[in-house]
């Protein structure tokens, strides 16, 4: 369920059938932004991105994989600058 305006937006894009906004959607539910962190709903957005043909899906699946928790810290550092 998404609780902040950014999450709403990104929802109604992923409805609306932008495959960037997968990415997007993604992110913030792995993070927790603006919605309750879900990494399972996080990945299958990524993978569905993926199969559309957007290759940040293909980073954030791997950094999810291979380095748990970095993703995240990317995130927050990025908001905080």
């Amino acid at each position: 369920r998404a609780h902040s305006a950014l999450a709403r937006r990104a929802v109604d894009a992923v409805d609306a059938g932008h495959a960037k906004a997968m990415v997007n959607l993604g992110i913030l539910l792995y993070t927790g932004t603006g919605v309750e962190k879900d990494a399972a709903a996080a990945a299958e957005l990524w993978r569905a991105a993926l199969e559309e043909g957007v290759q940040q899906a293909d980073f954030c699946l791997k950094n999810m994989e291979e380095r748990p928790g970095e993703l995240t810290n990317m995130f927050e550092n990025h908001q905080q600058s």
